[in-house]
């Protein structure tokens, strides 16, 4: 019997060794932001809504991600609106089928019926925003409907002037769609490394153009600049210079992913066409992309030497010191990284 207790023991252990045991701080989900529909923020973090998901910057640890984790359960991930409720730590998402919220923690999404609050389409709602007291829906024509902030409940006899005093002090997400906490005019600001701001709410480099959607003056904090390519910019505080945020993978769809003995990472990429291009012909592709987890930082590398292997013909890759070995379709490439050649 001895023996066979130890037999048990013996086979559990080497099967739990197997088959590991993964919780979601395990994996690490790596994917691009398309168009950023809305911003909102808490203590400690920043939400970034796109029509591909929720986006996350961590302000302590300067870690972005994908928030996969928080959108379990939701099929349809392109979020119109993204809103932190700071007085209940609630956060609230409105995508085309339906308005729901939840505590952060949580992994319960409790749905609010369009028709159960007077809305005929998510197209009517353009902003989100949270008072003491209730969670309050901003619709086209700036018209206001109020709800109650634990059960989403229509509230429909407020007095007019109670309605007055409530709207000055919510909070509101910044969201394409309005201009309430979105009005930063980016002309008054400048920048560097080849962009160029030619209007209130465009920038430009190496003639690629992007549109400004949504801005979000965080307070005591970034000032934070949301694009229709899901690239994002930002100032700080005091200053007036903007400046592109490079935590952002430049990455859709891995080809081949690579971790080196340096512990940073090498990717391929499948596509040859990027969310921030215009489609543009003079625009450089990306060849590689090149991951310093550790600081966060992601940088593009191009090749032209040899323009017709793409990234998506890349099938291999081996780092020797300062060597990359990149095995492509085509043949074998060598990259001296400290000499960038």
């Amino acid at each position: 019997m001895k023996n066979c207790i130890i037999y048990f023991i013996i086979i559990f252990s080497f099967l739990y060794g197997r088959n590991f045991i993964y919780d979601e701080d395990s994996w690490h989900s790596i994917l691009a932001p398309e168009e950023i529909t809305s911003i909102t923020y808490n203590r400690d973090k920043v939400f970034f809504s796109s029509t591909n998901g929720l986006f996350i910057y961590n302000k302590w640890y300067n870690d972005f991600f994908y928030a996969d984790y928080i959108l379990n359960g939701i099929d349809n991930k392109n979020i119109l609106i993204a809103h932190y409720d700071k007085y209940r730590d609630k956060i609230w998402i409105l995508n085309h089928e339906n308005l729901l919220y939840k505590t952060e923690g949580s992994n319960v999404w409790i749905t609010v019926n369009f028709s159960s609050i007077e809305i005929a389409n998510s197209r009517r709602i353009i902003n989100i925003g949270s008072s003491p007291d209730y969670i309050i829906l901003q619709t086209r024509y700036d018209h206001y409907i109020f709800l109650d902030p634990f059960t989403g409940n229509l509230i429909d006899n407020i007095e007019y002037k109670k309605t007055r005093n409530e709207l000055l002090n919510v909070k509101w997400s910044s969201t394409s769609k309005s201009l309430l906490n979105n009005n930063i005019d980016i002309s008054k600001y400048y920048i560097f490394d080849g962009w160029y701001i030619e209007s209130p709410n465009m920038l430009t480099k190496d003639s690629k153009r992007l549109y400004v959607t949504c801005t979000l003056h965080h307070s005591n904090e970034k000032k934070w600049i949301g694009t229709h390519t899901g690239e994002l910019f930002f100032a700080d505080e005091y200053s007036y210079e903007l400046e592109k945020f490079e935590a952002i993978p430049p990455i859709t769809n891995i080809n081949v992913a690579y971790l080196d003995n340096k512990n940073e990472w090498w990717i391929a990429d499948n596509n040859w066409l990027y969310s921030s291009l215009d489609v543009l012909y003079n625009q450089e592709v990306i060849f590689l992309s090149h991951w310093n987890e550790e600081n966060n930082i992601w940088t593009k590398l191009f090749q032209k030497r040899y323009p017709q292997i793409l990234s998506k013909d890349i099938n291999t890759l081996f780092r020797v010191d300062d060597i990359l070995y990149v095995g492509t379709s085509m043949g074998l490439l060598i990259y001296f990284i400290n000499l960038d050649k």
